[in-house]
């Protein structure tokens, strides 16, 4: 096998992960389906290898630095652990067709939760902090879900539907963690991403586990290579996010992963 080619689309699966800080998993699949030739579901081994090695390289860096939840964290990624091998059954059975095609539907999802998320108020304004579609906003201290035991049911609930994700599609489910960590953990949108990472590496770590249980096989030297690429491109992705507005970014690639999506969902119904 070529060494380059899968050096170069790991990178490109990396890039963007370190430069909005989310969606360089939603990625992998269709650049090894499409770009490797890689069949549908030996794509979500490799990948469920590629996000949860560079989630791992971003969560130790971010705990040693004492920005992440490790609470919220794991109560999300312990219920998604137990979930994900659900997922990978699922995912031997599902046929190649609905595999992608369900595939194309998460990423339209994706791309639009991202427009949404990057989207200023009606005044042309970021939205402010505390309101509904701020970043930053969280529950009233009145409200239910200010209670503890409801945010914790909420992320358990969360974690399980973000733990079957993972072991069907190979992705870390980060779209969904972030949010999650936000609004039901009243966690700062910097803390979250940090946390996120930690999610994303122990789920990613089950996805991984639970793959093999139920195929039997890992394709190991393409899995360490897309990795190692993936590494790289997380590096510059987070160089150049620094320089770069946050909110352009995130449109730019939901523009991308928009119409990826329109693509992968006509290849795989239309032919």
């Amino acid at each position: 096998m070529p060494t380059v080619l899968p050096l170069a689309l790991g990178a490109l699966v990396g890039f963007p992960l370190g430069l909005t800080g989310a969606g360089g998993a939603i990625l992998a699949v269709p650049v090894l389906v499409y770009g490797l030739s890689v069949p549908p579901h030996d794509a979500v081994g490799v990948s469920l290898v590629t996000v949860g090695a560079t989630a791992w390289v971003g969560a130790i860096d971010r705990i040693r630095a004492k920005e992440a939840d490790v609470k919220a964290g794991l109560a999300l990624a312990l219920a998604g652990m137990a979930s994900t091998p659900l997922g990978a059954w699922l995912n031997t059975k599902m046929p190649e067709q609905w595999l992608l095609g369900s595939f194309a539907v998460l990423m339209f999802v994706v791309a639009l939760r991202m427009v949404r998320g990057s989207r200023p108020s009606r005044d042309g304004r970021a939205p402010a902090t505390g309101s509904p579609d701020s970043p930053d906003a969280t529950d009233s201290p009145g409200s239910p879900d200010s209670t503890g035991t409801v945010r914790l049911v909420r992320l358990i609930a969360m974690g399980l539907a973000i733990g079957v994700l993972a072991g069907l599609f190979g992705v870390g489910g980060g779209f969904l963690i972030v949010p999650s960590l936000v609004l039901l953990a009243g966690q700062p949108i910097q803390t979250a991403v940090a946390t996120s990472l930690t999610v994303i590496a122990l789920v990613s770590t089950s996805g991984v586990i639970s793959f093999i249980a139920a195929h039997g096989e890992l394709n190991v030297p393409l899995a360490s290579l897309f990795a190692l690429g993936s590494f790289g491109g997380l590096a510059i992705g987070s160089r150049i996010g620094r320089r770069v507005s946050g909110t352009w970014l995130r449109k730019a690639f939901a523009v991308f992963v928009l119409s990826a999506s329109l693509y992968i969902g006509a290849r795989a119904f239309l032919g």
